[in-house]
């Protein structure tokens, strides 16, 4: 710092020093320079007037102010800062020619080419006209030619299938058909050796039938007598007369209990016929079983075969029907509650209907772990599809068996074995899951045109090949795979072959051009740093600082409340993090170079001038050498 102190005033051309020795530190042509408002000020001097006072060569535009520190810059000084900054102004311009011509050659050119790169190396790759040409070689037609093949194979194989699967049916009917006829001719020659051997019984039953008949002619005679002698002795008075049907019986209580037909007798029917109810009643005001209607088969030995069982039960509230065979009963209850309750399947081998009017229809389990189900089979008994609980768990599974489709739904997600489709598909949990077959897939999430060519994807790929969720677009009317973009969970790095702004004139407004740009530029620090872009990653990386930014241009900052991943140094969360757009820079940066030109464009005409004004002293000196 120079000695003293300035003053100046807005729009003022003079400075006035205190304490300061502008004749011995300052010449006309050198600069000033000092911080006024939190701005830097470099003004060049058109005369020093004394110790305390010189002239600007144009106004001062920042505030008022005095007191200030300043800094003296010789000249020479500032012929060398200029063209230090002519020298970067050609390198930037060098660069930018650089890649004019490497995208003149990646647009123009059919072959490969080769492109700089900043750092001078080069880069030899296709162009892209060379890849466009190299996908129009590709023939769809060719393409669809060979899934149709493969599509015919498998109709082929299908179909194949199929008929293996006919003719192994046809053969097993016409085993059984075999079997059948073999059984049935050998029970025709059973049925023939015994119609001979009843023959020939039936003869010898006719002889001695002839031999009995003489025997019982004779018997009869005698029978005859004793029938005459009977009458002869018979008491009218103490017999039933046939046309009262009964009604004279003297005491018809004593009389069923003499046939053994009392209340108290077990009776033993051949066949009961009725044409109204069958009545069983029991008195009693206990909770008790009722008197049961049954039907038995007893085997010659005397063995229940089959027997079914009929009551009520004051209890339960309960009508049973029970059906007791060897293996055990099988109850079929009605509830007092109109619920009815089988002990096994509800089943018709006839296509008969199940209708059901109330609002349940509950199928119970009769212990723990146990399967239940409804299952529905086809005309030849095989199965068709299955709605229930498998087993042990409580998933729910519906299987079609003669597709191998099965939806299944356990306590953390329902899902289907094959594709699954509908007009709209919603997620009320705001979850929508793509699980991968296996940790080396990618997960997918599709957009298909409805003649199944793909309009685009969304997949993540394994972390064996990044940690990446990647965005495809593609071309649904050829079929061809479009250019991706990808998000790098690790890094945070977005990849794309080119990302572009809507930046049109008519869609702006309240336009107003960025001042003092180059000041704004040099109060920004350009800085290497690193950042967690999660907690178990970080990255190092370049650029600028949000919060420096903000100073010089708000309008590129954004602050965003909602983000709650920011996190700092110690992985603790940011609050209201605040993120910059490198794209809004680039208007800091073209009006930094316009005041920069416009700077080197005055040095210029200075230069000129200065080199006019040196030419003409030459001259004149030359002149009074000469004289």
């Amino acid at each position: 710092m120079a000695k003293g102190t300035i003053s100046i005033a807005n729009g003022a051309t003079a400075i006035t020093g205190e304490g300061t020795t502008f004749t011995t530190e300052l010449a006309a042509g050198d600069y000033i320079v000092f911080t006024a408002g939190q701005v830097v000020y470099t003004l060049a001097i058109k005369s020093v007037d004394s110790d305390t006072a010189l002239t600007l060569t144009k106004a001062y535009t920042g505030p008022d102010a005095d007191g200030l520190a300043w800094s003296a810059v010789p000249r020479s000084t500032m012929s060398q800062i200029t063209m230090e900054v002519v020298n970067q102004v050609t390198e930037a311009l060098r660069g930018l020619n650089h890649d004019k011509a490497n995208w003149q050659q990646v647009f123009s050119e059919s072959n490969d080419i080769t492109v700089t790169l900043p750092d001078g190396s080069e880069f030899t790759g296709p162009s892209w006209s060379s890849i466009a040409n190299l996908l129009e070689e590709l023939d769809p037609d060719w393409l669809q030619q060979i899934v149709d093949d493969v599509t015919a194979a498998q109709a082929s194989v299908s179909a194949d299938k199929t008929a293996a699967e006919s003719a192994r049916d046809d053969a097993q009917a016409a085993a059984n058909s075999a079997a059948a006829a073999q059984q049935a001719a050998e029970g025709a020659g059973a049925s023939a050796a015994q119609s001979a051997s009843d023959a020939a019984i039936s003869a010898s039953a006719a002889a001695d039938s002839a031999t009995s008949a003489s025997e019982s002619a004779a018997e009869s005679l005698k029978q005859a007598e004793r029938a005459q002698e009977l009458a002869d002795s018979f008491d009218t008075t103490k017999v039933l007369k046939k046309d009262q049907n009964l009604g004279d019986v003297s005491d018809v209580t004593a009389a069923r209990k003499n046939l053994g037909l009392s209340p108290s007798d077990n009776v033993e029917f051949n066949l009961i016929k009725g044409n109204s109810d069958i009545y069983t009643r029991m008195i009693s005001d206990d909770a008790i079983r009722g008197h049961a209607l049954f039907s038995e088969i007893v085997g010659t030995d005397g063995e229940t075969k089959a027997r079914i069982e009929m009551w009520c039960d004051t209890s339960t509230g309960n009508a049973s029907i029970v059906n007791r065979n060897p293996t055990g009963p099988r109850f079929f209850t009605i509830k007092q509650n109109g619920e009815v309750e089988p002990s096994g399947r509800v089943m018709s081998g006839f296509g008969a209907e199940f209708k059901h009017n109330g609002e349940v229809l509950t199928l119970r389990p009769t212990g723990a772990n146990q399967a239940t189900y409804m299952l529905i089979r086809d005309s030849d008994n095989s199965n068709i599809m299955l709605v229930g609980r498998s087993g042990a768990s409580y998933d729910t599974v519906m299987t079609n068996y003669k597709y191998g489709t099965s939806i299944t739904m356990t306590d953390a997600w329902a899902g289907c074995n094959k594709g699954w489709y509908g007009s709209t598909i919603e997620s009320r949990s705001g979850y929508l899951n793509s699980k991968a077959i296996s940790t080396t897939a990618n997960a997918h999430l599709y957009f298909i045109n409805s003649d199944n060519k793909n309009r685009g994807v969304i997949y993540s790929r394994p972390i064996a090949n990044g940690q990446l969720i990647c965005i495809r677009p593609d071309n649904s009317s050829t079929g061809a795979t479009g250019s991706e973009m990808s998000v790098n969970g690790a890094t945070g790095e977005v990849r794309a072959v080119k990302f572009t702004n809507t930046s049109d004139e008519r869609a702006k407004f309240w336009i107003k051009p960025v001042e003092s740009a180059l000041d704004k530029i040099c109060q920004l620090r350009g800085v290497t740093y690193s950042m967690h872009t999660t907690v178990q990653n970080t990255v190092r990386n370049a650029g600028l600082i949000a919060q420096d930014v903000q100073k010089v241009l708000p309008e590129a900052v954004t602050e965003y409340e909602a983000d709650k991943t920011t996190i700092d140094k110690e992985c603790r969360t940011i609050e209201n993090p605040l993120s910059l757009d490198y794209n809004a820079l680039s208007a800091l940066y073209v009006e930094a170079f316009k005041e920069m030109r416009a700077e080197i464009d005055a040095l210029k005409a200075e230069l000129a001038d200065m080199k006019a004004k040196v030419a003409s002293l030459t001259a004149s000196e030359d002149a009074t050498i000469s004289e």
